[in-house]
């Protein structure tokens, strides 16, 4: 019994030690933040250069894409009929998804057809119908003009 408090006791005094390391570790931190001249700081703080180069155009992103947005429009369906599943995840190059400098801006610069499936149900005959779409499918991305 003795032996745990003991080890309870020297847990406790080691966690102490970390919180006055890390205290100290932040202050001096903070010392040296303040003794970098503005130009340093602006460079130092700016994450969004680190994240641009995480998002170069070049590769397709995954992208959930809408039956209707792709087609135009849904299979033509009666009112007493259920579409399941309205979308699919496709991979899109697109302004949002690459960095390119100005004026450029991401797109694809090669696709290949995709075909799916979407099933539809008649709700009055239980009668189930399949119905094929085909999609593009972005493989490439690049910079280009818009």
């Amino acid at each position: 019994m003795h032996q745990l408090k003991l080890y309870v006791l020297i847990g406790l005094l080691l966690l102490h030690q970390v919180s006055i390391v890390r205290t100290t570790t932040r202050v001096r931190h903070q010392r040296s933040k303040r003794q970098l001249n503005s130009k340093e700081m602006e460079f130092n703080n700016n994450a969004n250069l680190v994240q641009s180069a995480q998002w170069r155009c070049n590769v397709p992103k995954p992208r959930l894409v809408y039956l209707n947005e792709a087609t135009g429009g849904v299979p033509p369906t009666s009112p007493d009929t259920h579409l399941y599943l309205d979308a699919t995840v496709l991979h899109r190059c697109e302004p949002a998804f690459g960095c390119c400098t100005p004026p450029l801006k991401c797109g694809p610069s090669s696709t290949a057809p995709v075909t799916v499936t979407f099933k539809t149900t008649r709700m009055s005959t239980r009668v189930d119908t399949y119905h094929h779409v085909t999609f593009l499918n972005h493989t490439q991305c690049a910079c280009r003009p818009t």
